[in-house]
C-alpha cells in the first residue's frame, strides 16, 4: 500500500517512471531509451508524492526492486533468497499485497573506461571508434543475456519480473543509479547486496560496500530496505512512520490542549526529513575528502600505468613496424624462391621427359657397340668407373652419345672369352619386365665381349643389408617388398624358360629411394660354358646360394632359384650371414624364439608375431636339400604368405 500526501501534482496527472530506463521484459521489445539524470545526494521525493495520487499500483501489487549485478553467479543467491522470502517482503510494514508482486530487477550498467587490446588496457579514448563500438556491444550483449538468466530464475517460481537498467558515465556512482530506477519505479521494496560474496561473513551486522551504505543513507525513508550477502540476510532498514495531513492536524490540535503529548513520541516526517539532510551532507563532507584522497591516489597511479603502456606501445608499433619490414622481404624472397623452384621443376621435367625418350629409343633398338666404342664408353675400363666385379665378370659406369646426349649406362664386361651369339643377345633383350634389369645393347668383339644393361644408381641389395651407418637400414614394409619383387621376376622367368641360376643380394638392385627392385643378371647363366659356369656358382660370396643338387648334376632348374630365394628371404628377415643361416633360423623356430632373430636395423616388427613365423617356414621349405620338398615359387602357399604383408 502507497503512503499518500496532502500533494497532488499539476494537473492531477501520474509522473511517467518508466520511460527514462532500459526495459526488459517477457513481453517487452528490447528498445533502449536514454536515461534522465538526477542530481547527486539525497534522492528527491516527489516521485513518491506523484504515486500517492496514482489507484493504479495498488490494482496491479506491490513492487519489490532486487538490485543485480553484471555477473549472474555473484547476485543468483540474494535472487532466489527474495523469491523464498518474497510474502514476507511484500507485508512488511502493514500492506496488503492487491493482485500479483512484480520483481523490478534494477541493474545499473557502467561502461568500462578501458578497454582490452593486444594484451593491455587502453582508454576508450585513445582506441579508434570501431574498437570501442564493438567492445560497447559486446558489453550490452553480455548485458542482456544476463538479464534473461535473472528473469529465467523468476519464471521458474512463476513471478512476474522485469528488468530496469540505469546507464552511468565511467565515474558515474552506481549508488545513486540504483536510487534514480527506485524513484523512477515508485519502489517501495528494495533488496540490494551488503558486500561482495568473498567479504560475507556471520558476523556481519551491517552493510559495507560503499555502495550499499550509500543506498541506506539516502534512499527515501519510506522505502523498506533489505540488505543480502552471498544469500544470507545481513541486516534491513524498515520505512519511517508517516502520518498523513489530517492526522497531523488533530495530533497538533491535541498537542497544543496537551504539550506533555507534543514531545518525541510523535514523528514529523519534515522534520525528520531535514534532520537526515543536515546529518548527510556532514556525512558526504567527510567521505568527499576521504574519497578525493582515495581518487588523487588512484589518478597518479592510473597516470603511470598510462604512461608505461604508452612507452610499450610506441615500442610495440617500432617491433610490429620492423616485423612487417621483414615479413616484406621475406614474402618477396618466398616470391623469388617459389619463381626459381618452378623453373628448376620444368627443367627437372624436361630432362626426365628426354631421358625416358632416349631410354625407350634405347629400349626399341639393340645398341651394336663396337670394341672401339666399348673403350671409349668405359675409358679404356678406367678403374675409377668400376661398380663391381663377380664371378661372371666386371661392372662399370658408362655414358652413350646418342644424339648428342649422353645416356647413363651399365656395361658388363665378360670373363668368357668367346664372341656372343646374336641370337642369344636377342633372346635375352626380350626379357622385359618392371622387376628385372632391361638388357640395352651388347658387344660381340671377342677379345672384350660385354653387355649393356640400364644403370640404377642406388646400389644392391648386399648394400643396404650390411651394417652400414651411413647408409639408412632397409625397414620391413621395403623389405618383404622387395621380396614379393624378386618372387615376381623369378616367376616371369620361369614362364619364359630362363632360369636365373645367379640369383643373390648383389644382383637385387634398387631403384631411387628404394621405391623398387630389380633383378640383374637374367639369363645370363646361358651365354657361359658349363665349367665356367660351375666356377661361379662356386666363389666364396656365391655358395651359400647354390643349390645342393646342382653340385651334384650341374643342371640348372627352377627349383634352384627356389632354394637361393629362400636363403635371401632368410637374409632379409635376420640380416645375417648367409653360412649355416637355414640351420640358424630353424633352431629358434624350434624354441619359439624366432622374435629374437629378427633385424633390429630395421625396426620394430610390425606385423604379427605369426606372421613372422610363417615367412621363416617360407623360407626354410625353399631351402630344402630335396628340390621335390620345396614350393613353387608361383604356387598359392607362397602367395598367400607375401601378400599378407603388402594388405598391412
Amino acid at each position: 500500500m502507497f503512503f499518500r500526501t496532502t500533494t497532488t501534482p499539476a494537473g492531477g496527472e501520474t509522473a511517467d517512471v518508466s520511460r527514462s530506463t532500459r526495459t526488459w521484459s517477457s513481453s517487452s521489445t528490447g528498445r533502449v531509451s536514454s536515461s534522465s539524470s538526477l542530481s547527486s545526494g539525497m534522492i528527491s521525493s516527489g516521485a513518491y508524492e506523484q504515486q500517492e495520487g496514482d489507484d493504479s499500483n495498488e490494482e496491479a501489487g506491490l513492487v519489490v526492486g532486487v538490485a543485480v549485478g553484471k555477473e549472474v553467479k555473484e547476485c543468483k543467491a540474494n535472487l532466489k533468497w527474495v523469491l523464498s522470502n518474497l510474502d514476507a517482503v511484500i507485508t512488511t510494514g502493514g500492506d496488503k499485497m492487491k493482485g500479483n508482486a512484480t520483481v523490478v530487477l534494477l541493474h545499473v550498467h557502467r561502461p568500462a573506461k578501458t578497454i582490452p587490446f593486444m594484451g593491455a588496457s587502453f582508454p576508450a579514448e585513445k582506441l579508434h571508434e570501431s574498437e570501442v563500438s564493438a567492445f560497447r556491444q559486446a558489453e550490452t550483449q553480455a548485458m542482456t543475456r544476463a538479464m534473461a538468466k535473472y528473469r529465467a530464475i523468476c519464471a521458474k517460481v512463476k513471478v512476474a519480473a522485469v528488468c530496469k537498467v540505469e546507464t552511468v558515465s565511467g565515474d558515474g556512482d552506481v549508488a545513486q543509479g540504483i536510487l534514480r530506477l527506485v524513484v523512477q519505479n515508485g519502489i517501495r521494496r528494495l533488496v540490494v547486496g551488503a558486500a561482495a560474496d568473498k567479504r560475507y561473513s556471520s558476523k556481519m551486522r551491517a552493510p559495507s560496500s560503499r555502495t550499499a551504505v550509500s543506498v541506506q543513507q539516502q534512499a527515501h525513508p519510506q522505502c523498506a530496505i533489505w540488505f543480502l550477502c552471498k544469500g544470507n540476510l545481513v541486516c534491513t532498514r524498515p520505512p519511517a512512520v508517516v502520518v498523513d495531513a489530517a492526522e497531523s492536524h488533530g495530533q497538533q490540535a491535541a498537542g497544543a490542549q496537551h504539550p506533555s503529548a507534543s514531545g518525541g513520541h510523535r514523528l514529523c516526517w519534515d522534520d525528520n526529513h531535514h534532520h537526515l539532510q543536515q546529518q548527510q551532507q556532514e556525512e558526504d563532507i567527510q567521505s568527499i575528502f576521504a574519497e578525493a584522497q582515495v581518487l588523487r591516489r588512484e589518478r597518479e597511479r592510473r597516470d603511470e600505468q598510462v604512461a608505461a603502456l604508452e612507452a610499450q606501445l610506441v615500442s610495440s608499433k617500432r617491433v610490429i613496424q620492423d616485423l612487417q619490414e621483414k615479413l616484406s622481404e621475406a614474402h618477396c624472397l618466398v616470391f623469388t624462391l617459389e619463381r626459381e623452384q618452378e623453373e628448376l621443376r620444368r627443367q627437372r621435367d624436361a630432362a626426365l621427359r628426354e631421358a625416358a625418350a632416349l631410354r625407350d629409343r634405347l629400349l626399341e633398338e639393340l645398341v651394336e657397340l663396337s670394341y672401339e666404342e666399348l673403350m671409349e664408353a668405359t675409358q679404356n675400363l678406367d678403374e675409377s668407373l668400376r661398380l663391381g666385379q663377380g664371378g661372371y665378370g666386371t661392372v662399370y659406369r658408362a655414358v652413350l652419345q646418342s644424339q648428342s646426349h649422353g645416356v647413363a649406362v651399365a656395361i658388363k664386361v665378360l670373363n668368357n672369352q668367346h664372341a656372343l651369339q646374336q641370337q642369344q643377345v636377342e633372346a635375352l633383350r626380350k626379357l622385359r619386365h618392371p622387376n628385372v634389369v632391361p638388357l640395352l645393347g651388347a658387344c660381340s668383339a671377342p677379345q672384350a665381349p660385354a653387355l649393356v644393361y640400364e644403370y640404377l644408381p642406388a646400389g644392391s641389395l648386399d648394400d643396404r643389408l650390411i651394417a652400414d651407418p651411413d647408409k639408412k637400414p632397409l625397414l620391413w614394409p621395403e623389405r618383404t617388398r622387395i621380396a614379393a619383387e624378386v618372387r615376381s621376376a623369378l616367376i616371369f622367368l620361369h614362364d619364359n624358360g630362363v632360369v636365373h641360376g645367379h640369383l643373390k643380394p648383389p644382383n637385387v638392385l634398387l631403384t631411387t629411394s628404394s621405391s623398387s627392385s630389380k633383378l640383374a643378371d637374367s639369363g645370363l647363366c646361358r651365354l657361359l660354358e658349363p665349367d665356367v659356369l660351375m666356377h661361379c656358382t662356386l666363389s666364396a660370396n656365391t655358395v651359400a646360394y647354390v643349390d645342393p643338387e646342382f653340385l651334384a648334376s650341374g643342371e640348372l632348374r627352377p627349383t634352384s632359384d627356389a632354394y637361393a630365394f629362400g636363403v635371401l628371404l632368410l637374409r632379409l628377415l635376420t640380416g645375417r650371414p648367409p653360412m649355416g643361416l637355414a640351420r640358424h633360423v630353424r633352431a629358434a623356430l624350434t624354441e619359439g624364439r624366432v622374435a629374437d632373430i629378427l633385424d633390429a636395423s630395421a625396426g620394430d616388427w610390425p606385423y604379427t608375431p605369426e606372421q613372422a613365423e610363417q615367412l621363416a617356414h617360407l623360407a626354410l621349405s625353399c631351402c630344402e636339400m630335396a628340390s621335390h620338398n620345396r614350393p613353387d615359387l608361383a604356387g598359392e602357399m607362397v602367395a598367400h604368405t607375401l601378400q599378407s604383408f603388402a594388405t598391412i
